[in-house]
């Protein structure tokens, strides 16, 4: 996870929600467990680019005859992975 040894508020992916995430989300969600990241840096320690997995709400249909779906009568919310990744715009 990027930390106080990266150049994290110089990342610029020129997508402004994943590098808003990067600088303002993924620290605090990575200390709540809801979330990774790994950050690829240069020699100097600046970010070049990103990616993470982070938890989000979602439905999960279950397969017929899956053990859990004879659990189950019908879809049921799980928290499902989201992949985000970003390479800086000095890099692409």
């Amino acid at each position: 996870m990027a930390s106080s040894r990266h150049d994290v508020p110089r990342f610029s992916c020129g997508e402004p929600t994943l590098d808003a995430w990067l600088r303002e989300q993924a620290a605090p969600a990575t200390k709540r467990g809801t979330a990774r990241t790994w950050v690829w840096v240069d020699d100097e320690a600046h970010v070049v680019g990103y990616f993470g997995f982070r938890r989000v709400p979602g439905s999960l249909a279950l397969s017929r005859g899956s053990p859990t779906s004879r659990q189950h009568s019908g879809p049921r919310e799980v928290e499902s992975p989201a992949c985000l990744s970003a390479v800086s715009g000095s890099v692409a």
